[in-house]
C-alpha cells in the first residue's frame, strides 16, 4: 500500500483536470487526491502539505505535490508497493514564499516556519512539526506519514515525525532516505560523527561487534561470506550481503549489511536488508485482503458453480489458498474460487469460505510477525431452493473448485475485463491503457516542477 507509470498517470490527470478524480474526505478542506488504490486505513496513506506557498501559488503546490508523489513511484523499493499507496495533498496557505535561511539572512513568514541550517547543518530543514500535525490530524486523521514540501529551490530536507523536502530535484533522495527511518526504523549507515547519539544497535540494518553471531540479517548472507566482511570481498555495490564495518555515525565497532545503500549514500538504492525492512513497514499498514464477494451471509445455489472473489491490492507477487469449512480446496490458487456446493458435498446452511493470501515478494526473506500473510473468512449460505447456476448439475467438476481466474465464467457470461494491473483509480474507476497513454502525454506537455 505498474506500476512505475501508475502514479505519473494519476498526477498528470489531476493536473489537466479533464477527467474525474478520487474524492478527498469532506473534512480535508482544500485537498486533492493524487493516488487512491484502496480504503483509507487499509493502505499506506501519505498526506502532503506545503510550507511557503502563498495563495497565488496554490496551483504550484499541487503541481509540486503531484511531481513528488509521481517520482516516488519509480524510487527503489517504493515502486513495487505503489498499489498499496494512497497520496493526498492538503493546501495550507503561507503569507510569504520560501523558507528562512540563516546563511543568507533570509526570513519569511510561512505556515510552518521552515528553516534551513537546522542543528547547524546547512541543508537540514526544520519545520514546526506540531503545527503540521495540528493541520493534518484535523483534516486527515488516518494518515500514516506526513510529508512537507518547502517551496524553496535550495537543496535540503529532513526526517523524523514529518518528512521534509525542498523543491530542489535532488531533495527527493533525502525524502526516500528519511522514509526509511519513518517506515522501517532504519539506522543511518554513514560514519560522520554525531556527538551524543545514544549507543546500541536496535535498528534492523546495523549490528555491534558483539552481535555478529548470530547476525540479525543472516537470511541474506551467502554461505561462506566472512563475518566481519572486508570491503575487498564486495562483488558489487550491494553484494555479497555480510557485515561491513562503519555505520551509525561510527567508523569502527558497528557493522552494516552491504558496501553501499541509500541509508549510507543518497545516490544508491536500498540494500537488500533495508529493502526488506521498508517493505515490512509498508506491510504493517496495508490490507492484503480488502473484501471477499459475495457479501457476508449471501445465499448461493446448491447446484452449479458460484464465483467467490478476493478483493486484493494489485501487487505482483500474491499467492492464494482457499478452504471451505476448514478443508483446503485443491487447485484453488488464484483470487477467484469457483464453488460448487454439490460437488463439495455441502448441505443447506452456512459454510465458512476462507482465503489465505501471501505476499511472496523476493524482497522479504524473514517475516517473524506474519505481516506478509492475511486470512479472510466469508460465511455464505447454501440454499437448495435457489435455481441452479448454469443448468442442472453445474460445472464444478470433481473437487468442486477450479482456478477461476483463467477459466470460463459461469452461465456463459462475458469474461470480466481486467485492468492493466496498475491499481490506480481516478474517480474510483480503474485507469485503462488508453488513460495511461493520455496521462503520459500530458506529463511530457506539462511543465513538471520537481523538488
Amino acid at each position: 500500500m505498474r506500476r512505475r507509470l501508475c502514479f505519473a498517470a494519476a498526477a498528470a490527470l489531476s493536473l489537466v483536470g479533464s477527467l474525474a478524480r478520487a474524492e478527498c474526505p469532506p473534512a480535508a478542506g482544500d485537498c486533492q487526491a493524487l493516488l487512491e488504490t484502496g480504503p483509507t486505513g487499509g493502505r499506506v496513506d501519505f498526506v502532503v502539505v506545503g510550507d511557503g506557498y502563498t495563495a497565488a501559488e496554490r496551483d504550484k503546490f499541487y503541481a509540486d505535490a503531484a511531481a513528488v508523489a509521481a517520482d516516488l513511484q519509480s524510487a527503489s523499493t517504493y515502486a513495487s508497493y505503489a498499489p498499496v499507496f494512497n497520496v493526498w495533498a492538503l493546501y495550507v496557505p503561507s503569507a510569504e514564499t520560501g523558507a528562512d535561511d540563516p546563511s543568507t539572512g533570509t526570513t519569511v513568514d510561512t505556515a510552518f516556519d521552515a528553516t534551513y541550517g537546522y542543528q547547524g547543518i546547512d541543508y537540514l530543514i526544520g519545520v514546526d512539526t506540531g503545527g503540521v500535525f495540528v493541520e493534518v490530524n484535523e483534516r486527515f486523521p488516518e494518515r500514516d506519514l506526513a510529508i512537507c514540501i518547502v517551496n524553496a529551490p535550495k537543496y535540503g530536507g529532513s526526517g523524523g515525525p514529518v518528512a521534509v523536502t525542498s523543491t530542489h530535484p535532488d531533495s527527493l533522495r533525502i525524502l526516500e532516505h528519511e522514509m526509511g527511518h519513518s517506515f522501517a526504523g532504519l539506522a543511518d549507515e554513514y560514519e560522520t560523527p554525531y556527538p551524543g547519539f545514544p549507543p546500541g544497535d536496535p535498528e534492523p540494518n546495523v549490528a555491534l561487534l558483539e552481535n555478529l553471531d548470530p547476525l540479525k540479517w543472516n537470511a541474506w548472507v551467502p554461505p561462506g561470506t566472512p563475518i566481519p566482511t572486508p570491503l575487498a570481498a564486495a562483488t558489487s555495490d550491494y553484494d555479497p550481503v555480510g557485515a561491513y564495518e562503519g555505520a551509525r555515525y561510527l567508523s569502527t565497532g558497528v557493522f552494516r549489511p552491504s558496501p553501499k545503500c541509500r541509508m549510507r549514500e543518497l545516490g544508491f538504492d536500498f540494500c537488500p536488508v533495508c529493502s526488506e525492512a521498508v517493505v515490512l513497514g509498508f506491510s504493517e499498514l496495508r490490507y492484503l485482503v480488502d473484501d471477499v464477494t459475495p457479501a457476508e451471509g449471501a445465499a448461493i445455489p446448491a447446484k452449479g458453480p458460484s464465483l467467490v472473489t478476493a478483493v486484493v491490492p494489485a501487487l505482483e507477487e500474491l499467492g492464494f489458498a482457499w478452504s471451505v469449512d476448514g478443508v483446503p480446496v485443491d487447485g484453488a490458487v488464484t483470487a477467484e474460487l469457483t464453488l460448487d456446493p454439490t460437488a463439495l458435498g455441502l448441505g443447506d446452511g452456512a459454510h465458512a469460505i476462507t482465503v489465505t493470501v501471501h505476499d511472496t515478494t523476493p524482497l522479504v526473506r524473514t517475516d517473524d510477525d506474519g505481516l506478509m500473510t492475511a486470512t479472510f473468512t466469508r460465511t455464505l449460505v447454501v440454499d437448495s431452493t435457489l435455481p441452479p447456476v448454469g443448468g442442472e448439475g453445474g460445472a464444478g467438476g470433481a473437487g468442486g473448485a477450479a482456478s477461476g481466474a483463467g477459466g470460463a465464467p459461469p452461465d456463459g457470461d462475458e469474461p470480466e475485463k481486467e485492468d492493466d494491473g496498475c491499481g490506480c483509480r481516478i474517480g474510483g474507476e480503474p485507469v485503462g491503457r488508453e488513460g495511461f497513454v493520455f496521462a503520459l502525454a500530458a506529463l511530457f506537455v506539462l511543465r513538471r516542477r520537481r523538488r
